[in-house]
């Protein structure tokens, strides 16, 4: 397991699941539906919240910026990378990225967890990437 600050994020490099070899990251994509709660800096700042705390993800701070007319953008800074929340009022709809240098759930448990807490789940992508060691500066 990799992390540039271990003593940040305690107990998850004794965990055999989590171990992975520098440099990884996942990428969760989701995209959902929030209802009136797209407009709510606080509830998308919670939403933030919700997720960190339900993947075991160190949360350090959340900026959160909302946009004129409408929309908003929150960023919450985690020890493992960070989270993004984008909303779109207008269409009811919110792409969420979590981003991570651990391991994070299946896509069945994520959308699992994740249920109840938005009005519905429209897609949920998951990738990870290990960079190979070539580099090229062309």
């Amino acid at each position: 397991y990799y992390t540039r600050r271990p003593e940040l994020t305690p107990g998850m490099a004794e965990d055999p699941s989590q171990r992975v070899e520098y440099p990884y990251m996942e990428i969760v994509e989701l995209e959902c539906e929030l209802g009136d709660s797209l407009s709510d800096e606080s509830a998308i700042e919670s939403f933030v919240d919700l997720i960190a705390e339900r993947f075991n993800l160190q949360l350090f701070e959340t900026a959160t910026y909302k946009f004129d007319p409408q929309g908003i953008t929150s960023v919450g800074i985690i020890g493992e990378s960070h989270i993004s929340i984008h909303t779109w009022p207008e269409l009811n709809f919110c792409h969420v990225e979590i981003f991570s240098c651990r391991k994070l759930p299946p896509l069945e448990t994520i959308s699992a967890e994740l249920e109840g807490s938005v009005e519905t789940v429209l897609n949920v992508r998951k990738r990870s990437r290990q960079p190979s060691t070539e580099q090229s500066f062309d």
